[in-house]
């Protein structure tokens, strides 16, 4: 399965010395979170995105297209994505997010598990 080709490549890039992956595709988000806790905060958020990315690829693929609406946009931060399977990527319908000819803005599954992985972390960053 590619999504799970793509952990355990990402899991041995920073741990060399990780352990083998697990047998049954179940535990491998498990097993990838629990061999990179020490590695550096840029590190996690990759990790963090490559599993938001493929969770919403998942989605997706079952028909789920709504799961999109639960994510904000990277330009305007509004609740106001819509996946358009046109063109395999969401559109943000906010009509002043737009690009420099005017069009909506359209926006990848990796660009958009990105924007809320790095908004999760500063979160974290500023809760008191």
């Amino acid at each position: 399965m590619k999504s799970t080709r793509e952990v355990v490549d990402y899991t041995r890039e920073v741990v060399p010395e990780a352990s083998p992956p697990p047998a049954i595709d179940e535990g491998i988000y498990g097993w990838m979170v629990r061999l990179t806790p020490h590695v550096d905060l840029e590190k996690q958020m990759a990790r963090d995105a490559i599993i938001h990315r493929q969770s919403l690829e998942h989605a997706i693929a079952m028909g789920d297209k709504n799961v999109i609406r639960y994510e904000e946009c990277p330009n305007c931060s509004c609740w106001s994505l819509f996946w358009r399977y046109e063109e395999d990527q969401a559109a943000c319908v906010n009509r002043y997010c737009t690009d420099r000819l005017g069009r909506p803005n359209l926006w990848t599954l990796g660009q958009i598990a990105e924007h809320h992985v790095a908004a999760k972390y500063a979160a974290r960053r500023t809760a008191t």
